[in-house]
Formats: C-alpha cells, structure tokens, sequence
C-alpha cells in the first residue's frame, strides 16, 4: 500500500468543508443563530482541522491491497467525510467569510461525490490505479482551491497536500 497517497487522500477528504464545528450538548460549536466572531471562527477551524487530522489517522489504512478492501476503507473515508461535512454546514461563519465558508461547503460535497465514485468504481473494477489516476487532477483541483480559501480566511494550518502524481494508486 502506498501510504502517501491514502494519506493524502483522506488528508483531501477530510481537509474540503470537513474543519466543522466540534460537536456539545446543543450541536455543532458555532451553529447558533448569530454569526461567530473573526477569532472565534480561525479557532475552531484550527481546532476542527486538528481533531479532523486525529480522525483520520485513527482509520488507519485499508485491510487488504484488494479493491473491494480499499473500497471499504473509502466507504468509511467518506462515511467519517460526511459527518464532518454536516457540522461544517451548521456554523455560522462571521459575514466577511461567508462567501469563502460556502464555498469550502461546495468543496466538502463535492470531495464526497468524489470519494463515492471512488468506491463504485472499485466495487466496479478491478484495476484500482485506473481508479485512482481518474481522481487524483480532479482532487487535486479542489485542493488547491481549499488551500487558497483556508489562505484568505487566515488559518493556513488547515492547509491540505496535494495528492502526489506519478502514484496514482495503492499497491
């Protein structure tokens, strides 16, 4: 398996729209009806981001070098994605960043619809480096996006690698 890549992929995955909100008793930090402050936001992104990043080294890597392995383990890759994507979407962000937060919420859903095709197609084919080599500019697009977003809002901690080219897929 090559570590890089799946690390980079569920970095990809886990860094789009995924710094949400911590849950509390009342829901998702930030999820009231008034907007957080600037301050109040970049912290809970930057805490969101690191408790993300702890998340998805506690998935560990996928089971068996088999597609219907990597399959599973993307599943809940996205599974993980999904969850944090919905805290994301309750924060209310400070007016100045709301058009950057809607976007990093476009970003997270389509990292999801990505990470989907990504375990059809292994449940599909058996070939998963042409699985990967599909996905890898399309994520890689996002990434850089993202990168520059989390730039502008002020919190570069949450910056997210590029998926590596040249290795396309586990082995």
């Amino acid at each position: 398996m090559r570590h890089l890549l799946l690390t980079a992929l569920l970095g990809a995955a886990l860094g789009l729209g995924a710094c949400g909100g911590g849950e509390d008793e009342e829901g998702p930090a930030g999820a009231g009806s008034d907007p957080l402050s600037v301050p109040e936001y970049r912290t809970l992104l930057k805490t969101e981001c690191e408790k993300s990043e702890r998340e998805a080294r506690a998935l560990g890597e996928p089971e068996a070098a088999t597609p219907e392995a990597i399959a599973d383990y993307f599943d809940e890759v996205a599974d993980l994605t999904r969850r944090k994507q919905k805290e994301f979407e309750a924060v209310q962000p400070p007016a100045e960043f709301g058009d950057r937060h809607r976007e990093g919420e476009r970003l997270g859903r389509q990292v999801i619809d990505l990470l989907d095709q990504v375990v059809e197609a292994l449940r599909e084919d058996t070939d998963p480096e042409r699985v990967f080599s599909a996905l890898t500019a399309r994520l890689n697009t996002a990434l850089r996006r993202n990168n520059e977003i989390v730039d502008e809002i002020g919190v570069p901690g949450c910056k997210t690698d590029l998926l590596p080219t040249g290795q396309t897929a586990p082995s």
